[in-house]
C-alpha cells in the first residue's frame, strides 16, 4: 500500500495539470486557442504521416527516397521560418494570421491527397515529384506553425505562470496525437482508400482555423494581464 508521501508523488502532477488547466479555464481566449491547438496540431502531424504511408504503398519509394524527402523538410523548415517571419514584418500580421497561412499550405497537400481519389486525375501523389513537393511544402510550413503557435500562446499566459502553461500546452500538443491515426486508420480499414483520411484531416484544419480566427489577441492579452486595458 502506499504511503502518504509516495501517494502525493504520484499524484502531484496530474492534480498540478488539473490545476493549471482550472486556471486556464478562466481566460476565454486561452481556452480558444487551447481548443483550436489541439484539434489542428494533430491535423498537420496527421497529414504528413498519411503523405508517408501514400509514397511508401502506392509509390513504392525506398528508405533512400524517403529519407531525401525527410532531409528536404528538415532543410527548408528554417527557410520558411525566416520566410514567414518577413512577411508578418512586412504586412504587419497577427500570429494568428501566420498560423493560418502555414495551415493553409497543409490544406493544401490535402488537396492534393483528395484529388488522388479520382482515377482520371494525373495529380494526387500519383508520382514521386509530387511526393518531393509534399516534403517541400511540409518543410516550408512545419516550422512557422509551431514557432507562431509557441509564439501567440506566450501572449495568451498568465505572467509568473509561464512554465504550468506550457506544460499544458505541450500535453495539449501530445494528447491529440491519437486521434488523426485512429480515424484515419478507420477510414482506411474501412474503404482501402488512405488518400480518403485527407477529406478528414481537410476538416480538421478548416475548422480549427477557423476556431483560431476568432481568438481576439490583444483581448486575452488584457485577460491574463500581460498589458492593460
Amino acid at each position: 500500500k502506499p504511503t502518504p508521501k509516495l501517494r502525493e508523488c504520484l499524484t502531484l502532477g496530474w492534480s498540478s495539470t488539473l490545476d493549471t488547466f482550472r486556471h486556464a479555464a478562466r481566460y476565454p481566449e486561452t481556452m480558444k486557442f487551447f481548443i483550436a491547438y489541439f484539434f489542428y496540431s494533430d491535423g498537420y502531424t496527421t497529414v504528413s504521416s498519411v503523405g508517408v504511408l501514400v509514397m511508401q504503398q502506392k509509390l513504392c519509394m525506398s528508405s533512400t527516397s524517403l529519407g531525401i524527402v525527410i532531409l528536404e523538410v528538415l532543410l527548408l523548415a528554417s527557410v520558411g521560418n525566416v520566410l514567414l517571419l518577413n512577411i508578418q514584418r512586412h504586412f504587419k500580421l497577427e500570429s494568428k494570421f501566420m498560423i493560418c497561412i502555414a495551415l493553409s499550405g497543409y490544406l493544401f497537400l490535402c488537396f492534393v491527397g483528395i484529388l488522388g481519389l479520382i482515377p482520371s486525375s494525373p495529380i494526387g501523389l500519383k508520382q514521386r515529384t509530387e511526393a518531393y513537393l509534399f516534403g517541400a511544402v511540409h518543410g516550408l510550413m512545419i516550422g512557422p506553425v509551431q514557432s507562431f503557435s509557441r509564439t501567440m500562446f506566450a501572449d495568451l499566459t498568465v505572467p509568473g505562470k509561464e512554465a504550468e502553461f506550457f506544460a499544458l500546452f505541450e500535453i495539449t500538443d501530445k494528447g491529440s496525437s491519437w486521434l488523426g491515426p485512429l480515424v484515419v486508420g478507420e477510414i482506411y480499414r474501412r474503404t482501402s482508400r488512405i488518400n480518403l483520411g485527407f477529406v478528414y484531416l481537410a476538416f480538421m484544419i478548416c475548422l480549427p482555423a477557423c476556431v483560431l480566427l476568432s481568438v481576439n489577441h490583444r483581448k486575452g492579452m488584457v485577460e491574463v494581464g500581460r498589458i492593460l486595458h
